[in-house]
């Protein structure tokens, strides 16, 4: 194999190295803007938001948890999933009232439950995860 053979092997080598370089930097520069995209437009992403859970205004609606107070959450809607977090200074009276673990959303507030109704505001925050 001659000298030119030889150099001429290293430049389709390096023209080669070059074009997957290249190709490689594209190819991970269109899958970074991708998952940018994705993680802008995502749908469940989750947001608090201080509330007050007053002592006033409960309903008695019958059932395990009878006592039904909703708080009112703009942009809220029956698609979202919705946690309500006490806290840790409001525990005491959300224990004593039996608080239902589970909240529901629904078109523009969130619906708390308890087996009776609280004797006291409770400090809270209201975690929406938005439905898709």
């Amino acid at each position: 194999m001659g000298c030119t053979d030889i150099s001429h092997l290293q430049k389709s080598a390096q023209a080669a190295k070059e074009y997957t370089d290249g190709t490689i930097a594209e190819v991970a520069k269109a899958a970074s803007e991708a998952l940018s995209e994705m993680d802008d437009v995502k749908a469940d992403k989750s947001a608090a938001q201080p509330v007050i859970v007053p002592e006033a205004g409960w309903v008695n609606e019958g059932g395990d948890f009878p006592y039904v107070c909703d708080i009112l959450v703009p942009g809220v809607t029956a698609r979202d999933r919705v946690n309500v977090t006490i806290a840790p200074a409001s525990v005491r009276t959300a224990l004593d009232c039996g608080i239902c673990p589970v909240s529901e959303s629904l078109g523009g507030k969130v619906r708390i439950k308890t087996k009776k109704a609280p004797g006291g505001d409770m400090a809270a925050e209201i975690w929406i995860e938005r439905g898709r």
